[in-house]
């Protein structure tokens, strides 16, 4: 069960009430399979369903999934409402994977809100496309754009994400990072 006394998890990380920003990598290798059954994809989008489904009524949350370009569930965070939570379920659900990974602009488009408290990213990819493509250059930008907003960084690594990366991406910000490069097949 993901309800406990604290409120919500996504792999593992508690979700805080507040203002939260999930980015979600569909570039071409989330096609890739993850077990015998489903892709990288079908398994990491159930599982941001669920959380979802399982957010706090206090919680504003976004939904942005990135490849090549970036796409932007709401233009603002909006309440985990029922009619919400099914909206961004069904915004997910019609996208399929495809095309580069652009890392950079998704972690922009997370940092729109001006109220965002903790963006979760979760990647199977290292960054392919964009203005910043070099792990320390992104790391920086991030920073430098994070000084004074303060925004917790959470990161889920998983197939071939450069997950030491992702975890000094997270540790910059006071986020926490998982490992799931060696899960699935």
């Amino acid at each position: 069960d993901t309800h406990t006394i604290a409120g919500t998890t996504y792999h593992g990380l508690q979700i805080p009430p507040g203002d939260v920003v999930f980015l979600f990598d569909v570039s071409g290798s989330m096609s890739n399979r993850f077990d015998r059954d489903r892709s990288y994809y079908e398994h990491f989008s159930t599982t941001l369903n669920d959380t979802l489904a399982n957010l706090l009524p206090q919680t504003n949350f976004n939904v942005v999934v990135f490849a090549s370009d970036v796409r932007v569930w709401k233009s603002a965070l909006a309440s985990a409402s029922a009619d919400n939570i099914t909206s961004a379920q069904s915004f997910l659900s019609k996208t399929s994977p495809g095309g580069g990974t652009n890392l950079h602009s998704a972690l922009i488009a997370g940092m729109t809100s001006e109220t965002v408290q903790n963006i979760f990213l979760l990647t199977d990819g290292e960054p392919t496309l964009g203005a910043v493509i070099a792990h320390d250059a992104i790391k920086r930008d991030f920073e430098r754009r994070n000084r004074y907003r303060r925004i917790r960084l959470h990161t889920i690594a998983a197939g071939s994400a450069g997950a030491s990366f992702l975890a000094d991406l997270a540790a910059a910000s006071g986020g926490k990072a998982v490992d799931l490069t060696g899960v699935g097949r």
